[in-house]
C-alpha cells in the first residue's frame, strides 16, 4: 500500500502554500484519540464543518511516570480504535510471511515479504513540524502502508474521502450506485477478476456512455454469514444524466446472466453527500476488515487482493486525486518542535507551548511559541527521511464551505 496522510489527510505536495487559516480535514476518528471521537464507519466531520469536534476527555488527570497511558504513545493513539484486530492482523501477516518465505526458497531473486515486522513498527515514532514563515504546525510519523493495516487503511479512505468531497461539492447532480453478483462457489481471486470484466463491459456499454460523464469506483467483499461464500459488490458515485435504474438493472442482468441486484440513486443534500462519498470509499483504504472474516479464510482473502486495484475513477472524475503523498521531513522551510510523545507528556503536567503546539496541531491556528526539541533527540538523521507526512495542514486551495456532518447511520447500510 502506498504512504498516507492522516488527520491527516491533506496536499502534501504543496505544503504551507495556501494564504489564510489552513484547511483540515479530520477522519481519523480513532475511539481513544485526543483529538476526536468516533467509529470505523463515521468520519467526525468534513470540511466546513469544524465545529463539530469534540474534544476527546478519555485520559486521566494524572501523567504519573508509570501511568500506563496510551496518550504518549503514538502508534497506541492510532490504533486505539483497533485493539481488537491487531492480533488478528499480526497472525496473519505472519503466516502470510512464512509462505513468502517457503515462495522465494524454491526459486532464485527476490525477497520475501516482511509484513509482520513492518507493521509492529507502524506508527511508532512521531514527530511535529512547524513552517517557518507561516508557524503551522503538523506531524510527521512512519507507516507500513500496508492495505491490511487498519490504522493505514483509515487514513487512505480519509485521504479519498477528502478529495472526493472537494470534487463532488462542485457537482450538483451526483449519484450513488451499488452493483452486486450472484454468490458462487468459485475461488474469491476469480470472483474478484470477475466482477472487474463485466463492471468494465457496464461502461463499455451505451447506456453508461450516454449518461456517466465519471465516477469514482470502490471495490468491497465481505464473507456472508448465511451463506457461507464471498459477497464482492462495487460501490461507485456517478456525475452525469439521469441513469434509469430499469434500463441500468436490465443491463447488468443481461451482461452477468444471473445477478439482479443493482442501486442507484441521487445524492440528495450536504449531509447525503458527505454520507454517500464515506460510505462508498471507507473501504478504499482496506477492502475488508479481517476480523470480520472466518480464520480459514483470511490468508484467502490476503492473497487474493495481491497486486489488484481496489478503487479508481473514470471520465471526469479523473481529477480526484487517490494517489498517496510522501512528504520529506529533511524540508528547509520547516524545523522539528518535539516529538509526540515529549509534546503530550509536557502538556499532560499543563505546559502551556506543550498544549499550544497540540492545539495548532488540531485546528490549524500557527504557533509561535518555543521548540521542544532540546528535550530528546528521537529521531537521527538518517531515520528522518523515512518519515510520512501525516498532516501538514495546508492545502493548495481551501476545501468546500459546507456542512456535511454525519448521523449515526450510512442511508445504504
Amino acid at each position: 500500500m502506498d504512504a498516507v496522510m492522516t488527520k491527516e489527510v491533506c496536499d502534501v505536495e504543496t505544503p504551507f502554500e495556501a494564504p489564510g487559516r489552513p484547511s483540515v480535514l479530520l477522519l481519523e476518528t480513532t475511539g481513544q484519540s485526543s483529538y476526536d471521537r468516533g467509529d470505523m464507519s463515521q468520519p467526525a466531520y468534513l470540511p466546513g464543518n469544524e465545529g463539530s469536534v469534540e474534544e476527546a476527555d478519555c485520559w486521566p488527570d494524572n501523567a504519573d511516570e508509570g501511568a500506563s497511558d496510551c496518550r504518549f504513545d503514538y502508534r497506541a493513539t492510532m490504533f486505539a480504535e483497533f485493539a481488537d484486530s491487531i492480533s488478528i492482523t499480526e497472525k496473519v501477516f505472519e503466516d502470510y510471511d512464512r509462505e513468502t518465505r517457503r515462495e522465494y526458497a524454491s526459486c532464485e531473486g527476490g525477497k520475501p515479504s516482511r509484513w509482520l515486522e513492518r507493521y509492529r513498527e507502524c506508527r511508532t515514532r512521531c514527530r511535529f513540524y512547524r513552517d517557518k514563515v507561516t508557524g503551522y504546525v503538523h506531524r510527521h510519523s512512519n507507516s507500513c502502508r500496508n492495505r491490511w493495516c487498519e490504522a493505514c487503511g483509515r487514513v487512505k479512505a480519509s485521504f479519498i474521502a477528502y478529495a472526493a468531497t472537494d470534487f463532488f461539492v462542485r457537482h450538483h447532480r451526483v449519484r450513488y450506485l451499488t452493483l452486486t453478483q450472484k454468490h458462487s462457489d468459485l475461488l474469491l481471486k476469480e470472483q474478484i477478476e470477475q466482477m472487474y470484466a463485466r463492471f468494465g463491459k457496464l461502461r463499455r456499454s451505451r447506456l453508461w456512455q450516454d449518461t456517466v460523464r465519471g465516477s469514482l469506483w470502490c471495490l468491497q467483499v465481505k464473507w456472508g454469514k448465511y451463506s457461507n461464500s464471498w459477497h464482492v459488490h462495487i460501490h461507485a458515485l456517478l456525475i452525469g444524466c439521469r441513469v434509469p435504474h430499469d434500463q441500468l438493472k436490465a443491463k447488468w442482468e443481461k451482461i452477468t446472466g444471473d445477478s439482479i441486484i443493482v442501486d442507484i440513486r441521487l445524492v440528495r443534500g450536504a449531509r447525503g453527500l458527505a454520507k454517500a462519498i464515506w460510505d462508498a470509499v471507507r473501504y478504499s483504504g482496506t477492502p475488508a476488515y479481517l476480523k470480520d472474516v472466518p480464520s480459514e479464510h483470511r490468508l484467502e482473502i490476503v492473497k487474493a487482493f495481491r497486486g489488484v486495484r481496489i478503487c479508481g475513477t473514470t471520465g471526469d472524475c479523473d481529477k480526484i486525486s487517490l494517489s498517496s503523498v510522501k512528504c520529506s521531513a529533511c524540508n528547509a522551510d520547516t524545523e522539528p518542535i518535539g516529538s509526540w510523545t515529549i509534546v503530550q507528556r509536557f502538556a499532560a503536567v499543563g505546559d502551556e507551548d506543550a498544549q499550544g503546539i497540540i492545539d495548532a496541531d488540531r485546528t490549524g491556528a500557527p504557533y509561535d511559541g518555543p521548540s521542544f526539541q532540546e528535550f530528546e533527540d528521537f529521531i537521527d538523521d538518517k531515520e528522518d527521511n523515512k518519515f510520512t507526512g501525516v498532516h501538514p495542514a495546508v492545502l493548495s486551495r481551501a476545501p468546500p464551505d459546507i456542512d456535511v456532518g454525519f448521523q449515526e447511520r450510512c442511508l445504504w447500510e
